[in-house]
């Protein structure tokens, strides 16, 4: 028993790689007239390529998630002590390569705290993405106003919020610590 839930694992993982890796594969196959998800399909495939009976498959799949949510070691949060360091340090070392005055650096440490207050990352996880992008479009454009009207590359306060690169590496928005890819 314990083989075959390790077969259907490993097939499920196979096949969910190989839609990764193949997209256009998968363009190329006509649109089914019955909608069926994805992993409901692979399910589906499954018991159908194993030989399995449908609840052993929805049950080693439910056993697979619930080992892998026990597994995966939650984020640690940053205290704003800890954070306010981590800029303080990045800061210094713009001042010593002489990217920004100590004047910016305080400036810039006195904007992150305002902007880390106004958009606090708690009040940004009951929004719905698109609410969240419209947020951190607003950050970002607050951001880039401040900097501008302070002679600062802009860059320099965005990172000290992951908002460097974003799709495509495209510079000046991205990956945040607020949600993810936009």
């Amino acid at each position: 028993m314990k083989k075959k839930i390790t077969q259907v694992i490993m097939a499920f993982v196979l096949v969910a790689g190989t839609a990764f890796v193949a997209p256009q594969a998968h363009a190329q196959t006509p649109t089914p007239t019955v909608h069926v998800g994805f992993f409901q399909g692979l399910m589906q495939f499954i018991e159908q390529k194993f030989g399995l009976d449908k609840t052993q498959v929805q049950s080693a799949v439910k056993e697979y998630k619930q080992d892998r949510k026990a597994s995966i070691t939650p984020r640690p949060t940053m205290s704003p002590q800890d954070r306010q360091a981590n800029q303080q340090k990045r800061l210094d070392g713009l001042v010593t390569a002489g990217k920004i005055t100590a004047d910016q650096e305080k400036a810039i440490l006195a904007e992150l705290d305002t902007v880390w207050s106004k958009y606090n990352p708690e009040s940004l996880k009951g929004l719905t993405p698109e609410q969240r992008k419209a947020q951190m479009d607003a950050m970002r454009n607050e951001i880039v106003s401040w900097a501008k009207g302070q002679g600062i590359d802009s860059s320099y306060v965005l990172s000290g919020f992951g908002m460097m690169r974003g799709p495509g590496g495209q510079k000046g928005w991205g990956q945040g610590r607020f949600g993810g890819k936009h």
